[in-house]
């Protein structure tokens, strides 16, 4: 269970890491409301890669207590939101169809979520 947050930690640190990088900053995104939009992003990755850190460390515990498993569902649940808030963001301000240039990070982190939920859902039964 750790390994697959450990997995997610890592692909929501890179993505934080191609957001707040100096091409995404500088130049590729020069209007207001895109400037708007990554600095959005950032704080919810930012919040995801906590989240997915404390789950981490929960998940590591060896007695994996149901308090524990609960707290490593919510703290996983918490980063998933906050990485589906910059996705659903991308579409709010610019209200098109156009894909959210971080999709990708998306993508993954949705994948392991997905993952982790059924790990979750077998260890409490």
């Amino acid at each position: 269970m750790a390994s697959k947050v450990s997995r997610t930690q890592i692909i929501v640190d890179t993505g934080l890491l191609v957001i707040s990088g100096e091409d995404t900053r500088k130049n590729y995104y020069n209007e207001p409301f895109e400037k708007n939009w990554v600095a959005v992003c950032e704080e919810k990755y930012e919040i995801a890669v906590n989240s997915f850190q404390k789950a981490r460390v929960v998940g590591e515990k060896m007695n994996k207590s149901l308090t524990d498993r609960m707290e490593m569902s919510q703290l996983t649940e918490a980063g998933f939101e906050a990485v589906l808030d910059c996705q659903d963001e991308w579409t709010k301000i610019l209200e098109h169809e156009q894909a959210c240039p971080f999709s990708y990070w998306y993508h993954k982190v949705r994948k392991l979520i997905k993952i982790t939920r059924v790990i979750v859902k077998r260890l409490n039964a």
